[in-house]
């Protein structure tokens, strides 16, 4: 004997396979045809509102309520015919499960004619309203969904100006080809031209740099340019001005949403740097879930599975390359160090991660440990274990607390 499993906003109902579902009959829209492959044998209804949401949201991550696996037991259900995705879950239970689409849309159809009862709309209504709230409720507290979209802007900006600021030294360089030289940045060139373009400071440039700008000026080799090229030069700067405003903003957003987030992964890497590692990972979570060395390839997997193709070396570092930390080190000792450090953001993201303390206490521990091993790394020199320093870190804020 073979069942099949039908879900509706009220509760479960279960029908017995008369026959197989036969695709050359087409659809079972009609309402006889449909009766004639199935018995309805039992049903299991919601009381409220609150029970039907656990169902659907057990349901949705593909698991079985205890209500419904006390139906299928009590009516000896061995192969049902249901959704694919609760496959695995019916296995567990010793199930065979197996699909009929049409007969599945049959019933959806006739839905009204099987329950012979006026769908509640209130309770409907109220169901809808419960499970959207869990759905936005459980969105909400991923904070890094903000910091991902946040670090991928930030990058974005950095990129559209560098490439403003080239079209735009390629332009007034025809005027002023010594000021390219003489400023040390992007920010300062637009601003040292913005002062030239419009004759007063407008972008607070110090008074030393302006006489330095100025000097160079009176005798440089640069043409003049005409009214037009000074507009369309006036108008880049502007929109670069603007992206450099914006971006300075999103900087500081960065830094308060990071000590927020991850505090200590912020005070061990720096608040860019750790960003761009949980971006990397695909979130918080997600990293605090990644090995030691899933963390120290973040960024270089491309070159990862390219090696593993070509069956050569493997790199042995990613995105930490350009981490502080990993500058500091000797060239022979980078590769190690990363693997050092990367175990260390494992742990320090798991800290982050699950802990109820927002506090940047570990961070700061684990930060002066690291230092030390930096500069002892050559040496045979034994540091103070990790497992310690946590464990002191635990029972200062205990006693504050």
């Amino acid at each position: 004997m073979q069942h099949l499993l039908y879900e509706h906003a009220k509760g479960y109902l279960l029908f017995e396979l008369k026959e197989y579902e036969d695709l050359s009959k087409g659809s079972y829209q009609e309402y006889m045809k449909l009766t004639q492959v199935i018995k309805f044998i039992a049903k299991f209804d919601f009381s409220d509102v609150h029970i039907a949401n656990d169902n659907i949201q057990k349901l949705c991550c593909n698991k079985l309520s205890t209500e419904l696996i006390n139906l299928l037991e009590l009516n000896n259900v061995q192969i049902l015919h249901s959704d694919p995705s609760l496959k695995q879950a019916l296995k567990e239970i010793g199930i065979k499960q197996k699909t009929s689409l049409n007969i599945m849309r049959g019933i959806k159809y006739n839905e009204h004619r099987i329950l012979k009862s006026e769908l509640d709309l209130q309770f409907l209504l109220g169901l809808s309203h419960t499970f959207s709230r869990h759905k936005v409720e459980f969105n909400s507290k991923k904070e890094d969904n903000f910091l991902i979209n946040t670090t991928n802007m930030l990058e974005q900006l950095e990129k559209d100006i560098n490439s403003y600021s080239m079209r735009i030294k390629e332009m007034f360089g025809w005027s002023f080809p010594e000021l390219f030289a003489a400023c040390s940045n992007n920010d300062e060139y637009i601003k040292a031209m913005a002062f030239f373009i419009y004759g007063e400071n407008i972008e607070n440039l110090p008074k030393e740099k302006i006489e330095k700008f100025t000097k160079l000026k009176t005798c440089s080799i640069g043409i003049q340019l005409n009214e037009v090229d000074l507009l369309n030069i006036k108008n880049l700067c502007e929109i670069i001005a603007e992206k450099i405003n914006l971006k300075n903003k999103l900087k500081v957003y960065l830094k308060d949403k990071m000590e927020f987030i991850a505090p200590n992964l912020c005070e061990l890497l720096g608040d860019l740097m750790a960003a761009k590692i949980i971006v990397l990972s695909g979130g918080l979570v997600n990293l605090a879930k990644s090995t030691a060395s899933t963390i120290q390839l973040l960024g270089a997997e491309k070159s990862l599975f390219q090696s593993l193709k070509a069956k050569t070396n493997t790199p042995k570092y990613g995105v930490l390359f350009n981490s502080k930390l990993v500058s500091k080190a000797q060239m022979k000792n980078k590769a190690k160090f990363s693997r050092y450090l990367a175990a260390k953001i494992s742990l320090l993201s798991k800290i982050d991660c699950f802990s109820n303390n927002r506090t940047n206490a570990y961070g700061v521990a684990i930060k002066k440990m690291v230092n030390k091993k930096l500069k002892n790394f050559d040496t045979e020199k034994e540091e103070e274990n990790t497992e310690e320093v946590l464990s002191k870190v635990y029972k200062k804020l205990k006693t504050i607390n």
